[in-house]
């Protein structure tokens, strides 16, 4: 609604957001916690380096963050234009 002006209806309500957020952070969850423990989780140092580096996070939110939101407003005017 925000970037549209009002002129496009929401996608999902606030609820339909709710019970897709808890689902699928319930299945996950559970994965997680289903999963047994290495052997030698605590007995290896961690490991050295960053997980997000300078490199990383500009392909993430310089190319790949705008390319997939493009494509899905994309798709979702043009689903709502063609079906009226």
């Amino acid at each position: 609604m925000a970037l549209s002006g009002g002129r496009l209806p929401l996608v999902l309500g606030m609820l339909q957001i709710l019970a897709l957020d808890t689902g699928t952070d319930t299945l996950s969850a559970a994965a997680l916690g289903a999963e047994p423990a290495g052997p030698h989780g605590m007995t290896r140092p961690p490991s050295s380096g960053r997980l997000l580096d300078r490199s990383v996070a500009t392909r993430a939110f310089a190319v790949l963050g705008p390319t997939e939101a493009l494509f899905e407003m994309t798709g979702f005017t043009l689903a709502l234009w063609v079906s009226g």
